[in-house]
Parts: structure tokens; C-alpha cells; sequence
């Protein structure tokens, strides 16, 4: 599987230099909220073909787009003279959060049974989708292509 992950993650990057970082990170995102619950209903046949099946699926379609564009996209949010504090500060922030999950994640197990953790895999796809409407596009084809220069938009958020 890693050396899937190994091409996805370039054929993702080479797709957001072309269509957009939001685009792409959508998709995996999008495909975060739809595969929550089987997912877990493929892992939970004990089949071990299937939980192979389901890893692989959602490695492929919701972790490999949103981590292939993440690190470029997250840090061009930042005008270049704060640009490494800037996504410091969110992705150690984020980290805080990340950290606690699987310990939420057995809780909601341990209450729900595996629709708790299956719907929180969903509820964090719901909020990455979120935060990407939220953020500006910063791929340089795409600002391109709609008539703005790539430096205009950076000095904007500034």
C-alpha cells in the first residue's frame, strides 16, 4: 500500500498544480464523509480481504488527496515573511487536537459501538470540507487561468 501511496501522492500534487489544491483536497475530503460508515462495515466482516479493501480505499481517496496538497496549500495561506510561523502555529495547534482522537475515538466505540468512531471518521470529513470553502485557492495555474497573477493574490493576504 505505501508504494501506492507513494504515486497517488504525486499524481494528486501534479493534479492540484493543474486543477487546484481546493479541488483535490474536496475530493478526499468529500470521500472522507461518504466512506465513513462502510468502511467500517467492510472492516467489521473479520474478512481479511475486505479490511485490506477498506484501508486501501480510504488511503487512496481520502488521506493520499488531502495530505498530497495539504503542505502547499496550508502554507501559501500565508503571505512569505510569516509563512513558516503561520503554518507552525496551525499544524502544531491541529496536533493538540489529532492527538486526542483516538482516545475520543474508543470512548464513542465503547458507548456506540463502531458507528461512534465511523461517524466521527464522516464528522471530521464534514470539517475539513468546511475549512476548505473557507480558504482561498492558491494554485498558480488556476489563479492563472482566472486573470490573477499568483503574487497579486499573495501580497492580498498580506
Amino acid at each position: 500500500m505505501a508504494k501506492i501511496g507513494l504515486v497517488s501522492h504525486l499524481i494528486y500534487g501534479a493534479l492540484s498544480d493543474k486543477i487546484g489544491r481546493r479541488p483535490v483536497f474536496m475530493f478526499g475530503a468529500i470521500f472522507t464523509i461518504a466512506f465513513g460508515v462502510p468502511m467500517f462495515m467492510l472492516i467489521n466482516t473479520g474478512a481479511i480481504i475486505m479490511v485490506i479493501v477498506a484501508v486501501a480505499l480510504s488511503l487512496l481517496f481520502s488521506h493520499d488527496p488531502i495530505f498530497a496538497v495539504e503542505a502547499s496549500w496550508f502554507s501559501e495561506q500565508f503571505p512569505a515573511n510569516v509563512r513558516s510561523s503561520g503554518i507552525s502555529l496551525g499544524y502544531n495547534g491541529a496536533s493538540v487536537i489529532a492527538g486526542l482522537l483516538p482516545i475520543i475515538a474508543t470512548g464513542m466505540f465503547g458507548a456506540f459501538g463502531w458507528i461512534g468512531p465511523a461517524l466521527m471518521f464522516s464528522a471530521l470529513g464534514v470539517v475539513s470540507t468546511c475549512c476548505a470553502f473557507a480558504m482561498r485557492e492558491t494554485a498558480p495555474a488556476v489563479l492563472d487561468r482566472n486573470g490573477r497573477n499568483a503574487n497579486t493574490e499573495r501580497s492580498l493576504a498580506a
